[in-house]
């Protein structure tokens, strides 16, 4: 059963990405998309650098996510909005029997060689380095705990 989303602005259903899967870079960059996700983010997506100063990793947009960021980053001042846009350094990706080739400077940016994992958020997921990944859940948990007592969750 494929689990969807309902964007409550536009009624449009979206797929859901949950979960984590690892997944491993050759040395040239390509990699298998998990088929948790291969369903979800379709034949093609885009992948930016996740401009997160605590989160040192790359965001992959389906098609409907980039949509809607890019339409909230029309409303913010053409000089803001392209400092955001040189900044995320945005790829359309196209998927080839599973594959993708993220670009290096995508890899170098977020230390991705070798080991990789890949996380759902929903309506976008997030590709780290698994040493990163790691590091930064261990970082962060004790975080992440007081973050959901301050909201009740």
């Amino acid at each position: 059963m494929e689990n969807y989303v309902e964007n409550v602005e536009t009624s449009i259903k979206a797929p859901v990405l949950r979960g984590h899967q690892k997944s491993t870079l050759d040395d040239k960059g390509r990699m298998n998309i998990p088929s948790k996700f291969r369903d979800a983010l379709g034949e093609g997506f885009v992948i930016a650098r996740h401009i997160d100063k605590d989160a040192l990793c790359l965001k992959i947009y389906t098609e409907t996510a980039w949509a809607k960021f890019n339409a909230k980053l029309a409303e913010i001042p053409q000089k803001e909005m392209s400092v955001v846009k040189r900044s995320i350094d945005s790829q359309d990706v196209e998927v080839k029997s599973g594959r993708v080739l993220v670009p290096l400077s995508h890899r170098k940016y977020a230390h991705l060689d070798g080991e990789v994992v890949i996380i759902g958020m929903e309506d976008t997921a997030e590709l780290w380095s698994k040493e990163e990944f790691d590091k930064h859940n261990t970082e962060n948990i004790d975080n992440a705990a007081a973050i959901l007592e301050k909201y009740g969750i």
